[in-house]
């Protein structure tokens, strides 16, 4: 199984930092993201742009990629407000099984094997009832014109840290989940709505994009597989058992989590 990563740095230039208090602070976590993720799987593949390439290469040394794609600059005539779409872009290049994780996951453990037996799997589901998620009833709100009419959604998302597409069936829905997040796109841009700028509106895009279509696509159609492995599914009975970490949030801009990851990386400390 391949382990894809992505960093697509749009987002990142000027004053946005893509969640993190600095650049150094991003590649630090994706130097420990994939050497946690290397103890368990061999093929791990990059995909970045120009300028993603430039940041990583002063690294190369701590970064056992077995394959660095640098293709990002493809999709540049995106607005970095919809900066998940550049997800759904590797996604649809991929031919094989694949698992994508962000790079502020560590898997400090190998996948369980029952989950290699789904269609999909993913983190968690993030449901629109839960207080905590208001953001999606926030985004479908904001955003229900740009919708694509053929998507018929559904009453919770995916949190897609974790991303996998684990059997040729669902290999061939990225292409449809990409065209998907497109026209989500378009639509947007051409209702020109003015309050998106903010960055309240740059993040209820991007979650509808990647997270509410997804869950819709998957559990709208019965011929699917899938589970999560963290909370509660309607799939299994049991819980799974092994260490994973995602910080979420405002945890990647705490100043003491930023800095035992940066002491991870200079003891080379993995485990």
């Amino acid at each position: 199984m391949n382990i894809v990563m992505s960093m697509w740095t749009k987002p990142c230039i000027g004053n946005q930092k893509h969640g993190f208090n600095s650049v150094e602070d991003m590649i630090n976590s994706l130097i420990v993201s994939v050497n946690v993720a290397k103890k368990h799987y061999n093929e791990i593949h990059f995909y970045t742009d120009k300028v993603g390439y430039e940041w990583i290469t002063p690294f190369l040394h701590l970064l056992p990629f077995t394959k660095i794609d640098v293709c990002l600059n493809e999709i540049d005539w995106l607005d970095a407000k919809y900066w998940s779409l550049s997800k759904l872009y590797v996604y649809q290049k991929q031919i094989e099984p694949f698992i994508h994780i962000d790079n502020d996951v560590f898997l400090w453990d190998k996948f369980p094997e029952e989950l290699m037996t789904k269609d999909f799997f993913f983190q968690e589901i993030e449901e629109f009832s839960n207080g905590m998620f208001s953001l999606y009833s926030e985004g479908l709100k904001t955003y229900g014109k740009s919708i694509p009419k053929d998507i018929k959604v559904l009453d919770a998302a995916f949190n897609c840290g974790v991303f996998a597409c684990v059997t040729p069936k669902a290999i061939s829905l990225m292409g449809k989940y990409y065209d998907y997040g497109y026209q989500f796109v378009k639509n947007t841009d051409e209702l020109q709505f003015s309050f998106i700028e903010s960055q309240s509106g740059r993040w209820l895009a991007t979650v509808i994009i990647e997270q509410v279509f997804i869950y819709s696509l998957v559990v709208g159609n019965p011929e699917f597989t899938w589970d999560v492995f963290l909370g509660n599914s309607p799939n299994r009975n049991v819980s799974y058992n092994f260490r994973y970490s995602h910080m979420l949030a405002h945890s990647k801009r705490n100043p003491i989590i930023a800095n035992k990851i940066k002491e991870r990386v200079f003891c080379k400390d993995w485990n």
